[in-house]
């Protein structure tokens, strides 16, 4: 009866001593594959902070170009107010030049006027004064010349007049092309600042939703190491029973004073007890 006692006993602390076997190596297991997760978390932190990196650059870039550009806009722009300026003051010397050649032109009319009325005259004297014939045939050749000479400086004056016409037309086109310019590059300037602006919202997102997944991983993180030390705490818990359930079985074989050829004492020395179960290492430890 004792022997069938003892085999049963024996019986259950193998079964016992297996399950805890297959327990241990569960968990080993399963530590191992929480390993392998702990790193693919840490390669997946590492990137998004490389890429957070990266959007920052870009920002930086970014904001360099829009300092830049706006520098440029000003210079031309104050380039443009200097062209404008001496512009207008080429005009106004234009515009007096212009009507002192009026004036010119009114007095060589008045005096054109004045010349033939007087020419009239000398026709109408040229009858009752012969003796004076030559002189006035001089006199009015001399006015003819004087009249060619006059009338040379009035085309040509409005020839000038044409040109300075011409010129002003050229500048004002200039000028149109001018605020062209500054209008197109005022709309260049406002489509970078908006899209500087949803560069800046993206990557405020981005890093919001970086930092809430690194927060939700050190939580996960945290939850698997208070997990481990769990399983560690039942390990010990299991090697401790096993240990007592041994000095209690190597007990109980030495008052049943079986034989020697049955049993062999060397499987109850609690010295060279084998066990598969190994204490677990912390994470620190490693």
């Amino acid at each position: 009866m004792r022997k069938v006692c003892c085999s049963i006993f024996g019986e259950l602390c193998d079964h016992e001593v297996k399950r805890l076997q297959k327990v241990a190596e569960e968990q080993n297991y399963r530590l191992s594959s929480l390993g392998n997760r702990y790193g693919e978390l840490e390669t997946q932190l590492e990137s998004t902070r490389q890429r957070a990196s990266e959007l920052e650059t870009k920002l930086m870039a970014e904001q360099v170009l829009r300092q830049r550009l706006e520098t440029q806009i000003d210079s031309e722009r104050s380039a443009h107010q200097t062209d404008l300026s001496s512009l207008d003051m080429k005009i106004e010397g234009l515009t007096s030049r212009l009507s002192a050649t009026d004036k010119i032109l009114a007095h060589t009319r008045d005096q054109l006027r004045d010349k033939n009325e007087a020419l009239r005259g000398v026709e109408r004297n040229l009858k009752e004064t012969t003796i004076e014939k030559n002189t006035l045939d001089r006199r009015l050749e001399a006015t003819q010349q004087e009249v060619e000479r006059q009338v040379a400086v009035v085309n040509e004056l409005q020839r000038s007049r044409i040109e300075l016409q011409e010129r002003v037309e050229m500048l004002g086109k200039a000028i149109a092309a001018k605020d062209f310019q500054i209008e197109s590059s005022d709309n260049k300037v406002a489509s970078l600042s908006e899209r500087i602006d949803q560069l800046t919202k993206r990557f405020e997102q981005d890093r919001s939703a970086l930092e809430a997944a690194n927060r939700r991983l050190t939580e996960e993180l945290q939850n698997e190491k208070a997990e481990r030390s769990l399983v560690q705490g039942a390990l010990e818990i299991a090697r401790e029973s096993r240990t007592k359930i041994q000095k209690k079985y190597v007990a109980l074989r030495k008052k049943t004073r079986l034989d020697t050829q049955e049993d062999d004492p060397t499987l109850f020395d609690e010295e060279e007890v084998e066990t598969n179960v190994r204490p677990l290492k912390s994470p620190d430890a490693e």
